[in-house]
């Protein structure tokens, strides 16, 4: 189920909406094909506020581009509801995927080792005040003494969009949030958490402007993705395209002016401030390597959330998210960087719940973003019965969240509650001033 985020009318950085460069939402008709927001139709039985029965519409297309993303759509009917209530249900299916031990409980997956078991404040350096001196006396008022005990700080690093998330580099704080001397001072008196994107960065980054410069001949043009090296042919076909997993309401790339005049296609997931990057390529391993020690030293981050890191596997005819084996091996690698420091690891994934008990067996800490949704869930429709299933099989090595910067992601609670529910929550949600920003799937024509 590819759907949406549903966030507050505070969220501040909206996840999967478009960004600058790109247009319209849903732009139609393209040469090679057409957007559409994925909100299939759907009309089915659910429950509403005074325990009565309601048709749910959802509205939008018809068909669900869910299907091709590997996804369930909605039900399409109330038997088709009940099987999905069924699965639910915690049986001998779900053991080998939690690693439940003799004893019921999940194993693996329970160390809350290198992590402090307390209240996580997650900021941006100007979110509170207007730099990180602020923040540090915001932190300082007797009310808040012991109220906290592990700061993130989302990037503070000098960046050219998305607030912060288009990172030039690592090795500096952006001069106007900063510096890192009192990062160290905010380290002193919380465990920090700092952010790593490793799949992109900005074109304003040395490495981005020197291969603008020579090319091919550049020392880092091994670590941009040039389409023409996933696909010999120039680009995917159209039923390529459609198994794509994307950000935009357009195909993941863009193209590049070279200073000799030639132009050379590169894969471009988010925005145009936010270059797709090869960390398996020599220069890009190298750039990966030098950011992460940065952290930890200058840093001295105690955790590192690493940042749309399901996106860096690029390979032909797949969706290009979470390809096994290379992740499995990239967070390795990574892991080996970050050991000697004792930094622990937060992947930061909005997809099946799944995948993030998966991420937790192989010994890296995830966000519960199911909790929020499961949350609603249980206040809308009186019942406590998905988030109980949830709190019995979900990883402990997790940071559980009630919101986030991005909201609340539909994905992470697909398999865990019923999702004829879904419409009639978000429209629950937006008759009280919530809002809903759309993940958009490019579907061929």
């Amino acid at each position: 189920m590819h759907l949406s985020m549903l966030g507050s009318p505070t969220t501040s950085r909206p996840a999967y909406i478009t960004h600058s460069g790109f247009g319209a939402l849903g732009r139609p008709n393209l040469a090679t094909g057409r957007f559409r927001r994925t909100v299939p139709a759907v009309r089915c039985s659910s429950s509403s506020d005074d325990g009565s029965r309601s048709n749910a519409d959802a509205g939008g297309s018809k068909d669900s581009s869910a299907a091709g993303n590997g996804k369930k759509p909605y039900p399409q009917n109330e038997r088709a509801c009940s099987k999905c209530t069924k699965e639910q249900q915690v049986d001998e299916r779900l053991k080998p995927i939690c690693g439940w031990d003799a004893e019921g409980l999940p194993k693996s997956h329970t160390s809350r080792r290198g992590v402090n078991n307390q209240v996580q404040l997650s900021t941006y350096a100007n979110s509170i005040g207007r730099n990180l001196g602020d923040l540090a006396s915001f932190l300082q008022a007797e009310e808040l003494k012991g109220a906290f005990g592990s700061l993130h700080l989302l990037p503070l690093y000098p960046s050219t969009g998305d607030r912060g998330f288009a990172p030039v580099t690592y090795q500096e704080v952006d001069p106007e949030l900063g510096t890192w001397d009192e990062v160290h001072a905010l380290g002193d008196d919380y465990q920090l958490c700092l952010e790593y994107m490793v799949n992109h960065i900005s074109p304003a980054s040395p490495q981005f402007q020197d291969y603008i410069q020579h090319g091919d001949a550049s020392r880092f043009a091994s670590m941009f993705v040039k389409w023409k090296e996933i696909w010999p042919a120039g680009g995917p076909s159209a039923e390529e395209l459609g198994k794509l997993s994307t950000r935009k309401p357009a195909p993941p790339v863009i193209v590049v002016d070279l200073a000799d005049g030639s132009t050379v296609p590169l894969w471009n997931t988010f925005t145009d401030q936010q270059i797709d990057i090869n960390p398996f390529s020599e220069e890009g391993w190298a750039f990966t390597e030098a950011s992460l020690k940065s952290l930890c030293e200058q840093g001295r981050a105690r955790l590192i959330r690493l940042d749309a890191f399901g996106y860096v596997t690029k390979k032909a005819g797949t969706s290009c998210f979470m390809q096994a084996p290379e992740v499995w091996d990239l967070l390795d690698r990574i892991k080996q960087v970050v050991k000697p420091y004792d930094v622990q690891l937060l992947c930061e994934v909005h997809e099946d719940f799944k995948l993030n008990i998966e991420l937790a067996r192989h010994g890296y800490w995830v966000y519960d973003f199911a909790l929020p949704l499961l949350m609603l869930h249980a206040l809308k429709f009186k019942t406590a019965e998905p988030l109980r299933h949830w709190l019995s099989i979900c990883p402990r090595r997790q940071i559980t969240t009630l919101d986030t910067h991005d909201g609340m992601g539909v994905d992470d609670v697909a398999g865990l509650a019923p999702l004829a529910a879904v419409p009639e929550l978000e429209r629950s949600i937006v008759c009280r001033g919530g809002s809903i920003n759309y993940k958009h799937y490019y579907e061929p024509a």
